[in-house]
């Protein structure tokens, strides 16, 4: 940065920064800074003011692509195109990001899309809804809303909950205190302790929605600042209060409809590098949000 010497008055700047914790969610602002000579010598001046919060999320479009969700805006910007179709995707907070194809999971370089095979899942059904908690471990919810526990680094998982509901063509799933929340075929929100592994119906019913069920309708989930939830379905987001049930349209539509398409059939798909071997000896690229910090105009 450059600053110039004017003849009167201070010189200023404003800056738009986003600042993210490793679960994803962030508080955007403006930082203005301002130099001014006097004759006791230079004085700086900095604010930093608040503008709103901004909560991201990663998922599918409809060509298979990895996009970036901004939970609050309803706008998304495509990563790459992994070289194998997927049913869900998630960036764990070493900023590593992972992917189901079938019963394999993969590690997704963000910025070619290349797929490293990491290891065979071992339930039988398709994951339709995948995160990564704080613990490092990732939680995946499968067609029958049933939750695993799934290891990231030999993809072993384990089953937490089952519910064996009617098939889902897609789900959400994220974490927020201590527990896993995620959406099933009964139109409840169902929650689980990290630490306990209890298993509990937070909301006995979704946000309906113009739509057959909202569950199959459900494209991300993400905890707000303020414990809420964003909900971004096929028609909308949707602000949902967990204690009180109530809901809001947000009235944000954006290009949701580009999300999450029909999904990928059951069975092995995954079509990246032979097992264990990756593309490259070199770690893989860490990739910068296209949010971040970038001059105010």
């Amino acid at each position: 940065m450059t600053w110039h010497a004017a003849a009167r008055g201070p010189v200023e700047e404003a800056f738009i920064l986003n600042l993210s914790d490793s679960a994803g969610a962030s508080c955007s602002g403006v930082l203005s800074i301002a130099i001014e000579a006097t004759p006791e010598g230079l004085r700086l001046r900095a604010g930093f003011r608040i503008e709103s919060t901004v909560t991201e999320r990663y998922c599918l479009t409809a060509s298979n692509g990895l996009a970036l969700l901004c939970m609050e805006t309803a706008e998304h910007f495509e990563m790459c195109r992994p070289d194998t179709p997927l049913s869900a995707v998630a960036r764990s907070h070493t900023r590593e990001f992972f992917g189901v194809s079938g019963q394999h999971l993969l590690r997704i370089d963000p910025i070619n899309g290349n797929t490293i095979w990491i290891g065979i899942l071992a339930q039988r059904r398709r994951i339709v809804a995948l995160d990564a908690a704080p613990d490092g471990l990732l939680y995946g919810v499968d067609v029958q809303g049933d939750l695993y526990r799934i290891q990231p680094d030999t993809g072993a998982s384990a089953l937490l909950v089952r519910l064996g509901l009617p098939s889902l063509s897609r789900g959400a799933v994220t974490h927020m205190d201590g527990r896993i929340h995620w959406t099933a075929a009964d139109n409840r929100l169902h929650s689980c302790d990290l630490l306990s592994g209890e298993h509990a119906v937070a909301l006995e019913s979704m946000p309906l929605m113009p739509s057959r069920s909202v569950h199959d309708r459900v494209l991300a989930m993400m905890p707000a600042m303020d414990g809420a939830l964003f909900l971004a379905t096929a028609h909308g987001m949707v602000r949902l209060d967990i204690a009180t049930g109530r809901w809001t349209d947000l009235g944000l539509r954006g290009r949701l409809g580009e999300l999450m398409g029909p999904g990928v059939p059951p069975g092995p798909q995954w079509g990246g590098r032979e097992p264990g071997r990756a593309a490259t000896e070199e770690p893989l690229p860490t990739w910068q949000s296209p949010l971040a910090t970038v001059p105010a105009h």
